[in-house]
């Protein structure tokens, strides 16, 4: 009896204790597993400071390369000839792209005896170096012969120049791919009695006759890039009915601009786009902005064409190189850069005072005594006076030894290029000089660990959410980006 007892209340307790361990183990289990959550965090959190490049806390970078390594070790062995060939080789990014893996993705596999003629856009230099790249980019995909326009007066740039004068002639008219001419070629050509004015300091109204009859003898589409987009494949036997680079429909990418297409001028002998000095017609803007590809690999290697043959002539590569040598000397290896500009931008809330820029990229500039080459266009010292109590500055101004006798036109590619090898670069906002630059340092950045994200002066750094801010990604198609295209560059173009 008493057996029967003790078994009958031991197995009680058993039950007891089973259902107790029941309520106890789910908690004890979410405890477990909250735990393990912690640690793989903390992990996380580690191996993210580990691998953060100290010198510049806002990006997730490579802390070295094989060219920044030599670049360090000649600049620690006092080698400025050798660190000079090293910039100049780091500069010419083209020089990296297999031209054999080019191809023609063409409506035609034989040279078109047609034409693509233009005039240049009426803005600033990158203005119409936009206008130009998409120029390119349209006579690409339409295989037609591109001509230049002749030498003559451009905005701010001082002096009647063509766009040879800029961009190296020798990759850009002797390229495999597409047949480029110049102006007298053509009229050479066509056995045309069309005479423009040829000395120097002629005003754009003498080339009026000329471009008049461009006007009249060839299909001239009057497209605005802000109120149009380009289906670049419409008509052709290109084209397909998938998505293009990105994903991006064609419905999508326009968004509210209006679709044009090539077929009202593909039978014309000419294509002529004039300049924006006749009524609202203007071709300003990236043209990956603008052309919609529904052939992803006709997009690629328009791209790839443009990274390979359009780009900065040897001599201003040079000139660049030795003022980078100097800054990269003196720097040991890390300068930074900004772009102030006050002059002639007409968008006020970019022309941000020397104080308040200083305070806003604080966190971007984390090394003490750091130097700075600032590209400005302001020409009163006393207005500057911030940044030169603030940062070692380092200015155009500084170099005249390297800038000898080079002509004032060519000053703002020099200072472009100097900026895209600068560790950590901060641009004006709505600056397509600024964009550029951008483009140029994620060329660099395949080579030498720089900062390739986009900082802007009229945003603050020194709160947290914009620390690790980026707008490489952003872009008007997945909504995130609302500002004008010609602004600013985007990285899915950046092949």
């Amino acid at each position: 009896m008493n057996r029967l007892v003790k078994e009958t209340v031991l197995a009680a307790v058993q039950v007891a204790l089973v259902r107790n361990m029941r309520r106890f183990v789910r908690p004890v289990l979410v405890l477990v597993c909250l735990g393990y959550l912690v640690v793989f965090i903390a992990f996380l959190n580690y191996t993210y400071k580990t691998n953060r490049d100290t010198s510049n806390p806002t990006s997730f970078v490579v802390k070295s390369t094989p060219s920044f390594s030599k670049l360090e070790r000649l600049i620690a062995s006092n080698q400025s000839d050798a660190l000079n060939l090293e910039v100049v080789r780091i500069l010419q990014y083209w020089k990296r792209i297999d031209s054999s893996s080019l191809k023609r993705v063409h409506w035609s596999s034989e040279q078109n005896s047609k034409f693509l003629t233009f005039e240049p856009d009426s803005g600033g230099f990158n203005n119409i170096r936009m206008n130009f790249e998409t120029i390119l980019a349209m006579a690409w995909v339409l295989n037609r012969t591109l001509v230049l326009p002749p030498r003559m007066q451009l905005y701010l740039l001082h002096k009647p120049s063509e766009l040879t004068d800029y961009f190296d002639p020798v990759d850009l008219l002797n390229n495999p791919f597409l047949n480029v001419i110049t102006m007298d070629q053509f009229l050479e050509r066509r056995s045309l009695n069309l005479s423009y004015p040829k000395t120097d300091y002629v005003k754009y109204s003498e080339f009026i006759p000329l471009f008049d009859w461009f006007r009249t003898h060839s299909c001239s589409p009057t497209w605005d890039m802000h109120a149009k987009c380009l289906n670049a494949l419409e008509g052709s036997e290109d084209a397909v009915p998938s998505s293009d680079l990105a994903g991006f429909e064609l419905k999508a990418f326009c968004q509210k601009r209006r679709v044009v297409d090539f077929k009202p001028c593909l039978d014309s002998e000419i294509i002529h786009f004039p300049s924006n000095k006749h009524g609202n017609v203007r071709l300003f803007g990236n043209w990956f902005t603008f052309i919609h590809f529904s052939n992803h690999e006709l997009f690629v290697h328009t791209a790839l064409f443009l990274k390979r043959y359009v780009h900065y002539r040897p001599d201003i590569v040079q000139v660049a190189a030795r003022i980078v040598t100097e800054l990269l000397m003196e720097s040991q290896g890390h300068y930074y850069a900004i772009h102030a500009r006050f002059g002639d931008f007409q968008f006020s809330r970019a022309r941000v005072p020397p104080a308040i820029v200083i305070n806003r990229v604080a966190p971007l500039f984390p090394e003490k005594n750091r130097i700075v080459y600032i590209s400005t266009d302001e020409k009163n010292q006393t207005r500057l006076a911030p940044f030169q109590q603030a940062f070692k500055v380092r200015m155009l101004s500084d170099y005249k030894h390297i800038i000898g006798s080079h002509e004032r036109r060519i000053y703002g590619m020099i200072e472009q290029l100097v900026c895209s090898f600068a560790q950590v670069f901060v641009g004006a906002e709505s600056s397509t000089f600024s964009a550029y630059i951008t483009r140029l340092r994620f060329f660099l950045s395949k080579e030498i660990p720089i900062d390739s994200q986009i900082y802007l002066s009229t945003i603050d750094y020194t709160l947290e959410k914009n620390l690790n801010r980026t707008f490489a990604s952003d872009n008007w198609i997945n909504g995130k980006w609302h500002g004008a295209l010609w602004s600013r560059e985007f990285d899915f173009a950046w092949v």
